[in-house]
């Protein structure tokens, strides 16, 4: 009940091998039960079933009556979770009707009602919950059964949750809380904090820690399931705050651990829930798109530019392919969109494909999708991102990093408008546009050998190559004008002498990196209270002369705005980061944060 389960079951295992030598059977049959238990908290289900099969055989040939009942119990709690609500209420019947005769106040009814609420909450029976979360905590009082107390708190602040009473379910968790952690009682702890990270009585940032605790006891416990759910809670938690990108970054790790472990209900729940953020994310592209994504939008007085836009608005309408290249920072990814949203296609998908960081393994099967089977780990049908983009546009984003077979592939989708997912032989009709970038010249990656001739010019019907800032200087003083009014406060504003210093810098990070200096020369003239010009020129000079210095800068920037949004949890901030842990505390070490 501490959570130690690998000594638990080392012990029970020693139990039973002395019982049998002994031919006890009545602790035998105990020691079965037991172990069974183990299993199933260990997630475990066949091994612990057949544990509970083989006490039974005992408990009928000795009458075991109460063992009956415990039996009942935990074949109950088993059914439950397994999803089978029938069973597992008939269960627990037979263990209140036999509880109730044997001992009315026993540790029996005090559990089973117990698991009998949680079943009723389950399906959203809250008041038969409550009634019998009731007698439970009644009993586990009067025996000072103290897991079952807290237990109980949890039922009680989970029902209050539910019926919007705040304050009496911060109650109930906090008194659940405080037995747990004063008896150290592990698992249930845990399972405490999940259900309070889930509840709608704390705010955003106490349920981040709640959450964050309930990793760190799971974790201990090496339950990867459960670990799975707190992923999972963690996602719909961003997904409400509307921070949809930290919502599938969790929704992922949770839909990786129930696909390793064959959780099919929590996998297909958790799937639902990530087309859901996709289709939501679109909608709120869709919706207002003349905001952020037209061709009007964009800043330019650049003659080549100015040209690439004309071109743009003419094919915007058709159904060719588009090729857009130049180097990072350049406007590759707004280009795409704005084509998108001012197409007659701006209301179906946008769906983007970021070539590069979808794992070699999976990305045949994250493009093409597919069938229950097709492989180990295939336990569901999976449309892939391919058929999302059908009716709409769909955006390769670095397509230089797609490996030759996926080459091929979808040069077959291209020509032949059709695809076949991953297990199936029968082909898939779609219809999407195609907008490739990349920040590597493809011209030059077909002469290495390095990506595919056919492919090139079937994606190179209209071809634009962005120029970067430093050929459109002309450019610079209108952005800088325009991420002044982004970001300044209390009206402070670049000063012309700087202004004069960014003309003559090449800007190797071109626009995106032009705005984060102009966002830096803000935040650090209002520090200095805006107009120590000599503060910020010869911090200007420092960043602009060193490339590790203004990355280390930023990196600095990135940690402690993970930390901040974590709560200060560096396992969910180094997840935000995609970086280990372990590589995280060694950069807040090294800056001192």
């Amino acid at each position: 009940m501490i959570g130690n389960w690998k000594e638990a079951e080392k012990n029970l295992l020693m139990n039973t091998e002395l019982n049998q030598r002994a031919e006890n059977e009545l602790d035998l049959c105990r020691g079965l039960l037991s172990l069974g238990y183990i299993y199933f908290l260990k997630r475990e289900f066949i091994k612990g079933k057949n544990f509970y099969e083989n006490s039974l055989k005992l408990i009928k040939k000795h009458n075991c009556v109460r063992e009956l009942a415990i039996h009942h119990e935990y074949s109950g709690e088993l059914a439950f979770v397994q999803g089978d609500y029938q069973v597992a209420l008939e269960h627990y019947t037979k263990a209140i009707e036999i509880g109730e005769k044997i001992a009315p106040n026993s540790g029996i009814i005090s559990q089973t009602y117990r698991l009998l609420a949680d079943l009723q909450m389950a399906k959203k029976e809250y008041d038969q919950a409550f009634s019998s979360c009731e007698r439970a905590l009644e009993v586990s009082i009067s025996l000072g059964e103290r897991v079952e107390e807290a237990a109980c708190y949890r039922i009680l602040g989970q029902i209050y949750s539910v019926r919007n009473n705040k304050e009496k379910a911060k109650e109930n968790f906090y008194k659940s809380f405080r037995i747990l952690e004063d008896i150290k009682a592990k698992y249930e702890l845990a399972k405490t904090y999940l259900e309070a990270g889930k509840s709608n009585c704390f705010d955003h940032y106490e349920c981040l820690k709640y959450l964050g605790r309930a990793e760190d006891n799971f974790k201990e416990l090496e339950s990867k399931y459960h670990l799975g759910l707190v992923n999972f809670a963690l996602a719909q938690l961003f997904f409400e705050n509307q921070e949809y990108e930290k919502a599938n970054i969790f929704s992922k790790d949770a839909e990786k651990a129930f696909k390793e472990l064959n959780e099919e209900k929590e996998l297909n729940s958790v799937v639902e829930f990530r087309q859901k953020i996709g289709k939501l994310s679109g909608e709120l592209e869709v919706a207002d798109p003349e905001k952020r994504y037209t061709f009007s939008n964009i800043i330019t007085r650049n003659k080549e530019m100015l040209e690439i836009l004309e071109k743009a608005k003419q094919i915007k309408d058709t159904d060719m392919t588009v090729l857009i290249e130049g180097e990072t920072g350049t406007g590759k990814d707004l280009l795409a969109k704005c084509i998108h949203f001012e197409s007659k296609r701006k209301d179906k998908k946008f769906v983007v494909v970021n070539c590069p960081a979808i794992p070699q393994e999976l990305l045949e099967s994250e493009l093409f999708g597919h069938r229950k089977g097709a492989f180990t780990s295939s336990s569901y049908d999976k449309k892939g991102l391919l058929e999302e983009a059908d009716q709409g546009t769909l955006y390769l984003n670095e397509v230089a990093d797609l490996p030759w077979l996926v080459q091929a592939k979808l040069l077959g989708v291209i020509e032949n408008k059709e695809l076949t997912r991953l297990g199936e032989t029968k082909p898939r009709k779609v219809n999407f546009r195609i907008i490739a970038a990349s920040n590597r010249y493809l011209e030059e990656e077909v002469r290495a050998k390095r990506f595919r001739e056919d492919l090139y010019y079937r994606l190179k019907v209209i071809s634009f190559i962005l120029p970067p800032l430093r050929k459109r200087k002309e450019d610079i003083p209108l952005l800088i004008e325009h991420f002044n009014g982004l970001f300044s406060n209390n009206g402070s504003q670049i000063p012309i002498e700087i202004s004069e210093r960014f003309l003559s810098y090449d800007w190797s990070g071109n626009v995106r990196e032009l705005e984060n200096q102009v966002k830096r020369f803000l935040i650090l003239g209002e520090e200095d209270k805006v107009g120590d010009n000599a503060s910020i020129n010869a911090h200007f000079l420092e960043t602009a002369s060193s490339l590790s210095s203004r990355l280390e800068e930023y990196e600095k920037e990135q940690i402690i705005k993970a930390l901040a949004e974590c709560n200060g949890v560096k396992r969910q901030a180094a997840k935000l980061l995609n970086i280990p842990e372990g590589t995280l505390r060694e950069k807040i070490r090294k800056y001192g944060l």
